[in-house]
C-alpha cells in the first residue's frame, strides 16, 4: 500500500489513543485517502467486531469522492468492491468489521446506533448539532477532515485545545508524486494568479484560493464583511489610546461587553471582549463591569434599553445610548473600515464574528449584496456603537 506522509501522522496518532483526530488540508493533500486507507487497515487487523462510519453533507458528495476512493483502496488490496459490498445503503464488510457511508441533512438522522470509529468528512460543511449527536454516539476515535476555507466549529468549540485532540496540517506537496501533470499545471496556475493579485494589493479569490486549497493554509470566508483584521497579544505603549466601553444587548442572544482602544494617529482599532453572555441579569452585569477596572470611561450603549442604561448610571457608571436610526449599521460598518482593526488573541467570540460576518447573498445572482447578515454580529453591533461615538464626539475624519 503506498502511502503519504499525511497517512503515517495519521496512524501515529490513532496507535497514541487520541480520541480526536483532525486533518485539516489543501486539495490533493491526501488527506482523506489516507484516512481511508487507515480504516481499511483497521478492517483488515481487528480481531473484534467493529462499526466504521463515514459521514458527510450528502450522499451524493460521498458518492464523487470517498466511497470512489475507499473502491480504489479495496480493489488496489485484490479484492473486488462489489463482493464486499452493498450500496443505498452503502455498507462494506471486511473481516470483523463493518463501514457505513451516510449522508446528514438533519439532526434527527444523527439519532441512531453507537459507533466505533466516526469520520467527517468535509467537517465544515456540517452542522455542530449534528456532529455532535454523532460524537456522543461514538465509542472510539473521531475523524475529522477538511480544507481550511473558514472558521467554524472545530475552533470555536475549541477542540483544538483538547488533550486528546490532534491537528494534522498538510498539502499537495505532502502528496505530489501522485499528482498528475495535468493536476500539477492547475496548481501552479492558481500560484500564478494568487501573486499576481498579491503584487497588485488585490488579495482576491485566487489569493483566498491559493491559501486554502494550494498551500493548506485557513482562508477568509467568501463574502465575508471585514478583511482588514488581525490579532494583537498587548496594546501599544508608545501611543495615545481613547478608551471606550461598548454593550449590545441581549436576551436569547448574547449581552456583549467589549472594551476598545483607538489610535486616532494611526487609525487602528484594537478590540477586546469582556462579557459574552445570553440571559444575563443587569445586577450581575453591573458587578462584572466593575471588575473589568472601567474606571471612568465611557460606556456606549444599545439605545433600545433605556431602563437598563438607567440601571448603570444610578450605579455610578458613564454609560449613554448609542445614536441609531436608518442608514446607521452601515455607516457604523463604513466607519470601521476606517480603521486596521486588532482583535485580542484570547477573544474567541469576536474573533468567530469577525471570520464570519458576511454580506447576504442574493438567491438568484449568487452574488453578496450591500445588506449584511442579522447574525455573528453581537460584538460587532456594539463596536460599531463606539466608532461612531468616537468619530462624531472625539476626534471626526
Amino acid at each position: 500500500m503506498k502511502t503519504t506522509r499525511v497517512f503515517s501522522d495519521t496512524l501515529k496518532a490513532y496507535y497514541s489513543g487520541k480520541r480526536i483526530i483532525a486533518n485539516s488540508g489543501g486539495t490533493r493533500s491526501s488527506k482523506t485517502f489516507s484516512e481511508l486507507q487507515l480504516f481499511k487497515l483497521i478492517m483488515d487487523l481487528s480481531k473484534k467486531n467493529r462499526l466504521i462510519t463515514t459521514v458527510s453533507y450528502s450522499l451524493p458528495h460521498l458518492e464523487g469522492g470517498a466511497i470512489r476512493d475507499f473502491d480504489k483502496i479495496i480493489s488496489e488490496s485484490g479484492i473486488s468492491p462489489d463482493s464486499v459490498r452493498t450500496k443505498k445503503p452503502y455498507l462494506y464488510k471486511i473481516n470483523n468489521s463493518l463501514h457505513e457511508f451516510v449522508g446528514f441533512d438533519s439532526p434527527g438522522k444523527a439519532l441512531g446506533a453507537a459507533r466505533d470509529i466516526l469520520f467527517v468528512n468535509e467537517a465544515n460543511k456540517m452542522p455542530f448539532n449534528i456532529v455532535h449527536q454523532l460524537i456522543q454516539r461514538t465509542t472510539e476515535t473521531i475523524f475529522l477532515d477538511w480544507n481550511p476555507s473558514e472558521e467554524f466549529w472545530f475552533y470555536t468549540e475549541d477542540f483544538e485545545s483538547r488533550d486528546d485532540c490532534t491537528l494534522i496540517h498538510s498539502n499537495f506537496y505532502d502528496n505530489i508524486e501522485n499528482l498528475t501533470e495535468g493536476q500539477l499545471t492547475e496548481l501552479k496556475e492558481a500560484r500564478k494568479k494568487a501573486l499576481d493579485e498579491e503584487r497588485r494589493g488585490q488579495k482576491s479569490y485566487w489569493w483566498n484560493y491559493w491559501q486554502v486549497y494550494g498551500l493548506g493554509k485557513k482562508g477568509v470566508l467568501e463574502g465575508v464583511i471585514f478583511n482588514n483584521w488581525q490579532n494583537y497579544n498587548m496594546l501599544p505603549l508608545d501611543v495615545e489610546l481613547v478608551r471606550l466601553f461598548v454593550i449590545d444587548w441581549g436576551g436569547n442572544d448574547p449581552t456583549t461587553l467589549t472594551e476598545i482602544n483607538i489610535d486616532g494617529e494611526n487609525n487602528r482599532l484594537y478590540i477586546r471582549q469582556h462579557i459574552y453572555q445570553p440571559q444575563i441579569l443587569n445586577s450581575k452585569l453591573i458587578k462584572k463591569i466593575k471588575e473589568v477596572n472601567i474606571d471612568d470611561n465611557l460606556i456606549i450603549c444599545d439605545s433600545a434599553r433605556k431602563d437598563k442604561i438607567f440601571e448603570l448610571q444610578q450605579a455610578g457608571l458613564r454609560a449613554l445610548g448609542a445614536t441609531k436610526g436608518e442608514g446607521s449599521i452601515i455607516d457604523g460598518i463604513d466607519k470601521m473600515q476606517e480603521f486596521l482593526i486588532f482583535v485580542y488573541s484570547h477573544s474567541k467570540d469576536a474573533i468567530r464574528e469577525f471570520s464570519t460576518y458576511k454580506w447576504v447573498v442574493d438567491k438568484k445572482t449568487n452574488k453578496s449584496t450591500n445588506i449584511p447578515e442579522d447574525k455573528n454580529n453581537h460584538i460587532i453591533d456594539a463596536v460599531r456603537y463606539g466608532v461612531r461615538f468616537y468619530r462624531k464626539n472625539i476626534k471626526p475624519v
